[in-house]
Protein backbone atom coordinates (compact mmCIF):
# COMPACT_ATOMS: atom_id res chain seq x y z
CA UNK A 1 0.00 0.00 0.00
CA UNK A 2 2.77 2.58 0.37
CA UNK A 3 4.33 2.09 -3.11
CA UNK A 4 0.97 3.61 -4.43
CA UNK A 5 -0.31 6.06 -1.50
CA UNK A 6 2.57 7.66 0.53
CA UNK A 7 4.13 10.51 -0.76
CA UNK A 8 7.81 8.87 -1.41
CA UNK A 9 5.92 5.91 -2.71
CA UNK A 10 7.59 4.26 -5.53
CA UNK A 11 4.35 3.93 -8.05
CA UNK A 12 2.42 7.30 -6.19
CA UNK A 13 1.06 7.95 -9.87
CA UNK A 14 -1.77 9.73 -8.46
CA UNK A 15 0.15 12.23 -7.21
CA UNK A 16 -1.31 12.04 -3.77
CA UNK A 17 0.98 14.01 -1.13
CA UNK A 18 -0.78 13.93 2.44
CA UNK A 19 1.08 14.06 5.65
CA UNK A 20 -1.96 12.62 7.73
CA UNK A 21 -1.44 9.13 5.45
CA UNK A 22 2.55 9.22 5.33
CA UNK A 23 1.83 9.59 9.43
CA UNK A 24 -0.28 6.67 9.66
CA UNK A 25 1.13 4.38 7.14
CA UNK A 26 4.52 5.08 9.59
CA UNK A 27 3.16 4.55 12.60
CA UNK A 28 1.20 1.97 11.79
CA UNK A 29 4.63 0.13 10.22
CA UNK A 30 5.94 0.76 13.75
CA UNK A 31 2.86 -0.94 16.01
CA UNK A 32 3.80 -4.30 17.35
CA UNK A 33 0.37 -4.58 19.43
CA UNK A 34 -2.04 -6.31 16.54
CA UNK A 35 -5.47 -4.74 17.42
CA UNK A 36 -3.85 -1.47 17.85
CA UNK A 37 -1.69 -1.96 14.59
CA UNK A 38 -5.89 -3.15 13.02
CA UNK A 39 -7.12 0.17 14.82
CA UNK A 40 -4.38 2.20 12.90
CA UNK A 41 -4.99 0.75 9.62
CA UNK A 42 -8.58 0.96 9.13
CA UNK A 43 -8.36 4.73 10.17
CA UNK A 44 -5.34 4.78 7.31
CA UNK A 45 -8.35 2.93 5.06
CA UNK A 46 -10.93 5.45 5.95
CA UNK A 47 -8.41 8.62 5.40
CA UNK A 48 -8.04 6.77 2.13
CA UNK A 49 -11.55 6.65 0.93
CA UNK A 50 -12.18 10.32 2.37
CA UNK A 51 -9.21 11.36 0.01
CA UNK A 52 -10.27 9.23 -3.31
CA UNK A 53 -7.12 9.47 -4.86
CA UNK A 54 -7.83 6.89 -7.38
CA UNK A 55 -10.78 4.78 -8.00
CA UNK A 56 -10.48 1.57 -9.44
CA UNK A 57 -12.30 0.41 -12.41
CA UNK A 58 -10.51 -2.64 -13.80
CA UNK A 59 -8.92 -5.42 -11.71
CA UNK A 60 -7.53 -8.86 -13.21
CA UNK A 61 -7.39 -12.56 -11.71
CA UNK A 62 -5.39 -15.03 -12.67
CA UNK A 63 -4.59 -18.63 -11.44
CA UNK A 64 -1.31 -19.69 -11.46
CA UNK A 65 -0.09 -23.79 -11.45
CA UNK A 66 2.60 -25.33 -10.60
CA UNK A 67 4.16 -28.82 -10.16
CA UNK A 68 3.61 -30.63 -6.14
CA UNK A 69 7.07 -31.09 -6.16
CA UNK A 70 7.94 -27.22 -6.00
CA UNK A 71 7.93 -25.98 -2.39
CA UNK A 72 7.08 -23.25 0.17
CA UNK A 73 5.72 -21.03 -3.36
CA UNK A 74 3.27 -18.40 -2.19
CA UNK A 75 1.40 -16.68 -5.19
CA UNK A 76 1.54 -12.95 -3.33
CA UNK A 77 -0.56 -9.96 -4.83
CA UNK A 78 0.55 -7.54 -7.46
CA UNK A 79 3.77 -5.37 -6.79
CA UNK A 80 4.47 -7.59 -4.01
CA UNK A 81 8.07 -8.06 -4.42
CA UNK A 82 7.82 -11.60 -4.05
CA UNK A 83 11.25 -13.05 -2.48
CA UNK A 84 12.42 -16.86 -3.51
CA UNK A 85 15.07 -17.69 -1.09
CA UNK A 86 13.16 -20.06 0.41
CA UNK A 87 11.44 -21.64 -2.25
CA UNK A 88 12.72 -25.15 -3.64
CA UNK A 89 12.04 -28.47 -5.55
CA UNK A 90 11.46 -31.65 -3.39
CA UNK A 91 12.18 -35.11 -5.65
Amino acid sequence: MSVFFTSTGGTNTNGLKDAQVDGLFDKQSRTVDAPERKKVVRELEAKLLDLSPIVVVYWTRGNVAHYPELKNYYRGIFFNNNKYEDVWLAK
